[in-house]
């Protein structure tokens, strides 16, 4: 029989190439943890930077408090990451614990204490698991804004089922068995409550259950008037994506600082009606259907929404 093939300094080939490997791998990990590393003294750097300019910018303080509010899915990190990029804009997003606790706002007076101690044009928070309260936080702060993000239901569908918490179908079963008991300070208008008992079966699908979610959530812009309130801003993820310059310059007004290009430049529409029409109840598609329109209408009136609601119907089928 042959001998083993054994390397210059006697060892077997098959033992060489196992502990080149592991150095391989060894390196491959070195190199990953000192990229995560970089990334972090980037960001932390960039912070301190962003800090200094804020105090410069805005010396006396006076933050505006502003909260992305909507349905979840709707393009809202998306929206996020581009406040972030903003110098003038400080960013708490939903898992930030200074801010929140299990995605939802903290007490009043730790949220005004964040906003009074900022240096930010505006301090950006995103509830959107706070959004039946949005006539709340007008309430609590009267001088505070509110952006209304919404994105085509399908979409959000499409992105809620592949999304890390699946399908929303057990929480509107459960929003109808504890009739609405989360929402106590402000549940949903009788008439949405109505909607949801008639359109919710056992037997529907993941799909028709988060489009329920969907049309529950995007209702609250006109159960609390929010579409005619002059502090609240209604962004339409289709129409940012398409324009982003566009419709970021008219968010950068609303909010009151200035519109870097910067901010939007990784924008792209690649995931506008992607993955094919989920396949929905026809009843809950109509009740979507409506209220799609309904916000298509409010958000071209206000000068956003490239295309109208029939359009995007039509574009989206």
């Amino acid at each position: 029989m042959m001998a083993k093939l054994r390397g210059v300094q006697g060892q077997d080939v098959g033992s060489v190439t196992q502990q080149r490997c592991r150095a391989v791998d060894s390196g491959k990990a070195l190199r990953r943890s000192g990229t995560k590393r970089q990334g972090e003294w980037r960001a932390k750097f960039r912070n301190t930077l962003k800090s200094v300019y804020q105090l410069v910018d805005n010396p006396r303080g006076g933050s505006v408090p502003v909260f992305i509010l909507g349905c979840g899915r709707s393009g809202t990190n998306m929206l996020v990451r581009c406040c972030e990029r903003t110098w003038a804009l400080q960013i708490y997003n939903e898992t930030h614990p200074a801010a929140f606790h299990h995605w939802r706002l903290r007490d009043w007076p730790v949220i005004e204490e964040l906003v009074k101690r900022s240096h930010a044009r505006a301090v950006v928070f995103k509830p959107l698991n706070d959004t039946y309260r949005a006539t709340h936080i007008l309430d609590r702060f009267p001088q505070g804004r509110i952006v209304f993000q919404f994105r085509h239901y399908r979409d959000v569908v499409r992105s809620i089922i592949k999304g890390p918490f699946g399908g929303r179908k057990a929480l509107i079963a459960h929003w109808l068995e504890t009739d609405f008991a989360e929402f106590s300070s402000r549940p949903p208008s009788r008439q949405m409550k109505q909607m949801l008992s008639r359109l919710y079966r056992d037997d529907l699908n993941e799909e028709s259950g988060s489009a329920l979610y969907w049309l529950c959530q995007n209702a609250f812009l006109f159960d609390q008037n929010l579409h005619d309130d002059e502090r609240v801003h209604l962004f339409n993820y289709e129409s940012f994506v398409q324009a982003p310059e566009r419709e970021w310059q008219r968010l950068s007004r609303f909010l009151g600082v200035p519109a870097s290009k910067s901010a939007w430049r990784r924008v792209s529409t690649r995931s506008l009606g992607k993955g094919g029409k989920p396949g929905l109840d026809p009843e809950v598609e109509r009740a979507c259907e409506a209220l799609w329109r309904r916000l298509a209408a409010c958000a071209q009136q206000r000068g956003s929404l490239l295309l109208g609601g029939e359009q995007w119907s039509l574009e989206f089928s």
